[in-house]
């Protein structure tokens, strides 16, 4: 089964440097999540409902867009924040891996990312990788085999599954503020967590901290434009494009050098460094209309595989968001 498309961190929603805008969040969004411009309703018209990890209920929530940058986000009302405070209340479960199909056969993404990143970057036989939400330790297992001479460090909120991140070859495991962690690293990977950040450049920056002079960070989030059941994953409080996604990293002080090619054409993946100046924001202009086709279509999709599978069995393959939301749904 496919690992749920979440956040490894268990969100780092609460950390208190992040937690504080969806506590004070209006029933309205005043500000953008990523730029602080002033927000419009998406889809006023629709009535959303997602699900979140446990997929055991459907939760109404409102979609948002920014005039100025255009990020696409979820509003942090009391709908949105019970569904995702009740669910990191309980023990955070992670079913399965990531997987690709590659020419028929079954591989793991995570060993595939390691051995992209590898590639792409150059990296020598030593030096020392942080995997900011590492989880149970998969994408850490595969690069440490892969660099068995490097530094294989994991972050997450708390130290609930420590022994299994060390266990899967992990040399290092922190927990909960980052800021107090006092090593640096030559590279930071966030797999699948900015996503879930209600205050992305906040945590971007406390991350940045942590590389060292010349070191790089790689950012992996879902993509709407390709995977169109992804706004009703309820975790996924922000929804980005290539565009939107550059202007979090360079409110955040960074600048990205190249993008992420190979891996899985279901994301968006970039490579990035501390950049000398601030960027000026540049609008995705596309992202309002484009999230508005695909959600459309995903909303049409329940009722689609209704007609299609009426007096007939089936069944739905995999444990990602989309598999979770519509095994509630229908």
């Amino acid at each position: 089964f496919e690992k749920a498309s979440i956040t490894r961190t268990a969100n780092l929603l609460h950390l208190g440097y992040n937690m504080k805008s969806a506590q004070s969040s209006a029933s309205e969004p005043s500000t953008c999540l990523v730029c602080n411009g002033t927000m419009e309703p998406l889809a006023q018209d629709h009535s959303l409902s997602g699900s979140n990890k446990r997929g055991d209920d459907l939760r109404p929530f409102r979609l948002y867009s920014c005039t100025c940058c255009g990020h696409v986000q979820k509003a942090l009302d009391e709908n949105w924040r019970a569904s995702v405070q009740d669910l990191y209340e309980r023990d955070y479960l992670f079913i399965g891996r990531h997987i690709n199909v590659v020419n028929g056969s079954v591989v793991s993404r995570d060993r595939m990312a390691a051995d992209l990143f590898i590639k792409v970057l150059g990296l020598s036989e030593t030096g020392a990788l942080l995997d900011v939400g590492c989880g149970y330790g998969t994408f850490l297992h595969e690069f440490a085999q892969a660099r068995p001479g490097w530094v294989a460090a994991g972050h997450e909120l708390n130290q609930l599954h420590e022994k299994r991140v060390l266990a899967e070859g992990a040399t290092r495991f922190y927990s909960g503020d980052l800021e107090k962690i006092q090593e640096r690293f030559d590279v930071i990977t966030l797999n699948h967590v900015v996503e879930h950040l209600t205050e992305p450049v906040a945590v971007l920056k406390s991350v940045a901290k942590l590389l060292k002079p010349g070191g790089v960070m790689i950012v992996r989030v879902p993509s709407f434009q390709r995977v169109h059941t992804d706004f009703f994953f309820m975790e996924h409080c922000s929804h980005y494009t290539m565009t939107t996604l550059i202007t979090a990293l360079a409110l955040s002080g960074l600048k990205v050098i190249h993008p992420i090619e190979g891996l899985a054409e279901i994301e968006i993946g970039v490579v990035a460094v501390k950049a000398d100046t601030v960027s000026p924001i540049v609008c995705d202009d596309n992202a309002r209309a484009e999230a508005m086709e695909c959600l459309t279509w995903a909303e049409s999709l329940p009722g689609f595989i209704r007609e299609q599978a009426y007096g007939r069995t089936f069944g739905i393959f995999g444990m990602g968001g989309a598999g979770l939301w519509l095994g509630v749904a229908l």
